[in-house]
């Protein structure tokens, strides 16, 4: 059952996203110079963080499990591997400033978008259609949440495929709050 105000609506949705997926694309092009300016130093087991700790913040992956994850965050020290068990402390990581983490914080955070739609959103009088056009009223809603957190994420693993790329680590699964 189609209605004119659902048409409307339903081209004013699909408009929204339009506007809105054109956005994402551009912020994701920024995403990519903004981590050329991130400070982040890479290290190894075999090529180790020799800089100054003091205000760094560390994403560290390590082959044994602290509290059952290997991934870690730690700020302002840096737990080094042990000399005689190779198979313990950190295999690879990254350092970075209170600056970088929280741009990295901003780039990998998925945010809640601003849903325009409820500005848009159709009123019915009473009729014996009402309820079938609130329903397709409330499924075009819930069609365009879902393309909207479908761009967020493509945003954020963006982000991530290039921090993989200059890092090989994908901090995504690093960042903690502090």
């Amino acid at each position: 059952m189609k209605n004119a105000k659902i048409t409307s609506f339903a081209k004013k949705a699909s408009e929204e996203i339009v506007k809105i997926e054109a956005k994402i694309n551009l912020e994701i092009e920024a995403n990519a110079t903004a981590i050329d300016s991130i400070l982040l130093e890479c290290f190894t087991n075999e090529n180790p963080f020799l800089g100054e700790t003091k205000n760094k913040i560390f994403f560290t992956y390590s082959n044994h499990f602290h509290a059952n994850s290997g991934v870690w965050m730690s700020v302002s020290h840096l737990n080094h591997p042990h000399i005689n068990y190779e198979d313990r402390g950190y295999i690879k990581g990254v350092a970075t400033d209170l600056a970088g983490y929280v741009k990295l914080k901003s780039l990998l955070t998925i945010c809640e978008n601003y849903n325009p739609l409820y500005l848009y959103e159709p009123k019915f009088r009473a009729s014996k259609n009402k309820e079938a056009y609130v329903k397709s009223v409330s499924e075009i809603k819930a069609d365009f949440a879902t393309k909207l957190k479908h761009l967020s994420e493509k945003k954020v693993e963006k982000a991530n495929e290039i921090l993989k790329a200059k890092t090989d680590l994908s901090i995504k699964y690093y960042l903690r709050d502090i």
